[in-house]
């Protein structure tokens, strides 16, 4: 995998060889994303998809092979990388800012507990959650709650974020909001790249600039499909002519990816 950027024309991350334990989950794959780019990578379940955003992350160490950052070998977790889970996975007992400061906490910032808790509530607001920043997780919606965990993914300025099935667990009529809630949030400011990990076509091609297709045993890329810049998408684009041809590809290439050895 090659992380590299479109304004420094610099490799950010190299994974070479990469064997994740004795019995490979992942075998030569090749992957580059572009500073504030938005990259999903699709696949069925146990295809490797979280396997790969915890390389990516720092948080697991390859059995064997090259994982580079900046051409240095990387050998801790990195500080500016953030994720999204399917669940948000908030503190039930803490509001929403308190929540969301917790990374500035976690990563021993020597800010003044009030810079902190002032940039926890200007993450909120950059998702639209001002007014609920002092409320409970049980309080919330789950669309709100998810909302809360992006803006945690968020606070600390992250130089990529990893989405790993961010909306499973959302409503379908929801979706659509957060998609765009992300949107924003990356317009308004700095603008992490975005890797995607999921096993829905229509999520791909609804959030993703390009969309790889991780499919076999061990897992690597048998599919990439570049797309437009402009993201999110309507969902009405799935039915045009470009969004039916690009599902299409898509549903052949996870279909043959289970023949894949």
């Amino acid at each position: 995998f090659f992380f590299s950027s479109r304004r420094r024309h610099t490799r950010l991350l190299t994974v070479t060889g990469v064997q994740t334990c004795a019995l490979p989950i992942l075998e030569g794959v090749d992957l580059r994303v572009a500073r504030g780019e938005t990259v999903a990578v699709l696949g069925l379940a146990s295809s490797g998809k979280s396997s790969l955003l915890r390389l990516m992350a720092g948080i697991d160490r390859p059995l064997s092979g090259d994982l580079l950052r900046d051409g240095e070998p990387m050998r801790h977790q990195q500080t500016d990388v953030s994720f999204v889970f399917s669940s948000a996975s908030l503190m039930p007992w803490a509001t929403a800012a308190v929540n969301v400061e917790l990374p500035l906490r976690l990563q021993g910032s020597a800010a003044p507990v009030e810079t902190r808790e002032q940039r926890a509530r200007a993450a909120l607001a950059r998702v639209g959650l001002e007014a609920q920043a002092d409320a409970l997780p049980k309080a919330l919606n789950d669309s709100q709650r998810m909302t809360a965990a992006l803006a945690r993914a968020l606070v600390s300025d992250p130089a990529l974020l990893l989405l790993d099935d961010w909306l499973c667990q959302v409503p379908e009529a929801a979706r659509a909001g957060l998609r765009q809630t992300l949107a924003d949030a990356r317009a308004q400011g700095h603008s992490p790249a975005v890797v995607l990990a999921t096993r829905s076509i229509d999520e791909a091609l609804l959030q993703a600039q390009r969309v790889l297709v991780l499919g076999g045993k061990p897992g690597r890329i048998v599919e990439t499909l570049n797309l437009d810049a402009q993201v999110p998408r309507d969902s009405a684009w799935l039915a045009s002519a470009a969004g039916l041809k690009a599902r299409r590809r898509l549903a052949d290439a996870l279909q043959g990816s289970e023949a894949v050895a």
